[in-house]
Parts: C-alpha cells; structure tokens; sequence
C-alpha cells in the first residue's frame, strides 16, 4: 500500500496503538542490574534515580572507575556480575 493512501484517522489509530504498546512495555520486569562509574558525565546524571520508576527490579553497584568500565576494570566488573546472577 502507497504510504499516502493511509488516511489520518488511520495514522492516528496507528500512533494509539503504539503508545500504548510503549506503555504497557516501559517497564523492566525482570532483575536489572546497573554499573556505575566515577566518570564526571554518569556521576552527575545520576542514573540510579532516573532508572527506579522503570526498573522496579534494580540492583545498583558502584566501581571505581572512569567511563568504560569494563576495560578499565573487569575483575571487579566479572565480580560484580558474578554477584548479580547468583542472587
């Protein structure tokens, strides 16, 4: 079907669905585990709060490290993720 044969009430219909689609789905069910660094950028955004109201299941770990944590540290990152998994 040719895109401008959708009619908007058609599109409208469309866009619903999909709102309610990422409604239904904003939320992380399953256990969630997030890392996080000294980096100045990721510090300050304070990701921990921000991810709560959709990650009722969060874990939150802390590492002493600038922003790729997983090169700069990845025993204490393999520790870490060895932890969430065996909970």
């Amino acid at each position: 079907m040719n895109k401008a044969c959708i009619s908007s009430r058609c599109k409208i219909s469309i866009l619903t669905c999909f709102a309610a689609i990422l409604e239904e789905h904003r939320t992380l069910k399953q256990p969630t585990l997030l890392l996080s660094s000294d980096n100045f950028i990721t510090a300050a955004a304070d990701f921990p709060s921000q991810m709560r109201a959709s990650a009722p299941n969060l874990t939150t770990a802390h590492i002493a490290a600038g922003h790729w944590i997983q090169l700069e540290k990845p025993l204490e990152v393999n520790k870490k993720l060895d932890a969430f998994f065996k909970a």
